[in-house]
Formats: structure tokens, C-alpha cells, sequence
């Protein structure tokens, strides 16, 4: 096979875009949002499922629509674990990008008074300085903006993870469901 012949995927297979090992969604591109997605949501949700794995709440349960939900066997612990220590490895940038947007949201809410921020670039955490914009809202509220554009010079592009869907055969067939924006992608028990 050389680089002219023509190649196709069946008709079975179905992509997944993946960020950090899970589905990917629009507030995990941007790297702001996914900084806070990563500490505020996957990260607790791993420590709850290790800490509890058998108290992980099923979709199907009542309540539990809209709820951060583990599809996972209690027996998939150690899988999470992998998953965590991955994340906390490789995922650094983000971790403290998330720290230095908390610590900012709190410098302005505790220093700034209504005049000028100016004096204020000076406390922006390290990691967002030449980042950031401050300025106050319509409602004169302190707030800040990133120079979005900037951020992206380190791309968190999707890793595509294609996975062949069943066959007539009656074998599963993987699908992409909403709720699996708050499940990792850890290979999904066989039912």
C-alpha cells in the first residue's frame, strides 16, 4: 500500500473525539474552560468514584438525570486510578491554569475597589500575566477576559479514538450519548 491507493472506513465505524481521555464537548476546547472542567469536574468525579466505586450512581437510577454518572463496574477502580494519575501528569498545564483563574477571581474580588485595576496586573498570578485583561462589567463588578487567541498556542487537540461499531451479528455497537460528556472513556463494560 503506498500513498495513492484509496482507502475507506467501513460503514460500522464510528469516531469518538477524546480530550484527555474524555468525550469531547465545547467546553473542553477552549483551554480556559477545559482548565476548570478538568479540576471542577473530572478530577472530583475521579476521587468520588476511587474513594466509592460501589456508590457511583447508574442513569437509570431516578434522579440521576444530568448528574455526573460513572457507566463503570465497581471493579474499574484501578482503571480510574490510571486515569487520575494520568491527568494530574499530564494535564499540569491546565491544573494550574484553573488554580491561577481562582486565585484571580479572588484578587479581584477582594482588592478591587472601583477605581483602577491598573495596580492590580502586578498580583496576576504568574501563569496569566500577558493573558488577561481586567476591567469592570456593565454592573461595575471586577472581572477579567483572556486574549483567547494567545491561549491556543498550546493546542489540546482531540485525540480521535474510532471505534468499529457492531455488525448484524448482534454484537454491541458503541454509540456517543450526552451523558458521556461526564464519563471517561475507559472502554465501556461489556452488558
Amino acid at each position: 500500500m503506498d500513498g495513492n491507493d484509496l482507502v475507506y472506513l467501513r460503514s460500522n465505524v464510528i469516531a469518538e473525539p477524546l480530550i484527555a481521555g474524555w468525550y469531547a464537548w465545547p467546553h473542553l476546547i477552549s483551554p480556559a474552560s477545559c482548565a476548570m472542567n478538568v479540576v471542577g469536574r473530572h478530577l472530583r468525579i475521579m476521587a468520588s468514584y476511587i474513594q466509592s466505586p460501589n456508590c457511583m450512581p447508574r442513569r437509570k437510577e431516578p434522579g440521576n438525570v444530568g448528574r455526573a454518572v460513572y457507566r463503570l463496574r465497581s471493579h474499574r477502580a484501578d482503571d480510574i486510578r490510571l486515569l487520575r494519575d494520568k491527568t494530574v501528569n499530564e494535564q499540569n498545564i491546565l491544573i494550574e491554569l484553573a488554580q491561577g483563574i481562582q486565585q484571580l477571581t479572588k484578587l479581584l474580588k477582594e482588592e478591587a475597589t472601583g477605581y483602577s485595576l491598573e495596580p492590580l496586573y502586578q498580583k496576576v498570578p504568574e501563569l496569566l500575566r500577558g493573558y488577561v485583561e481586567l476591567y469592570y462589567d456593565l454592573q461595575h463588578h471586577p472581572s477579567f477576559r483572556f486574549y483567547e487567541a494567545m491561549l491556543y498556542a498550546q493546542s489540546l487537540l482531540p485525540a480521535l479514538n474510532a471505534k468499529r461499531a457492531a455488525d448484524d451479528s448482534g454484537h454491541r455497537r458503541s454509540r456517543v450519548y450526552p451523558e458521556h460528556a461526564e464519563t471517561p472513556d475507559r472502554g465501556r463494560d461489556q452488558h
